[in-house]
């Protein structure tokens, strides 16, 4: 019973832990995705700093407002990724005390049997 228990518990530490190193690959992937739309707007102003004619301006400040809003968009994913990964390591961390203090138990509660089999031992001899 208390094996299975502990079975549980580690199978959810390994849950938990797959999920974090998910959400770090995908926190890695909003970051990079970050930095490639800030390039495309540094790429989009200098081309802006290139033309002179209204409607050119036009469209190149439509691309960067769209690209500023994609960066926006991509840093916020970001943020909530770290947050998540945040709190699921916090999660993940809760669980190993958890189980440490079962394995406490269990381990006490092995000494007692191991003791209490040793006393019906010396008796057992004794008779």
């Amino acid at each position: 019973d208390y094996r299975q228990s502990l079975s549980q518990e580690q199978q959810k530490l390994v849950s938990k832990d797959e999920t974090i190193q998910e959400r770090e690959r995908e926190l890695a992937s909003a970051t990079e995705r970050a930095q490639m739309l800030e390039d495309e707007l540094n790429t989009a102003k200098q081309r802006m700093d290139g033309m002179q004619s209204p409607r050119g301006m036009k469209a190149v400040q439509d691309e960067v407002d769209r690209l500023r809003a994609d960066l926006i968009g991509a840093n916020q994913t970001a943020t909530e990724w770290e947050t998540k990964a945040s709190e699921l390591s916090t999660q993940l961390e809760s669980a190993k005390q958890e189980m440490r203090g079962q394995l406490e138990d269990i381990a006490g509660e092995n000494k007692q049997l191991l003791a209490e089999m040793e006393s019906t031992k010396s008796e057992l001899k004794r008779q």
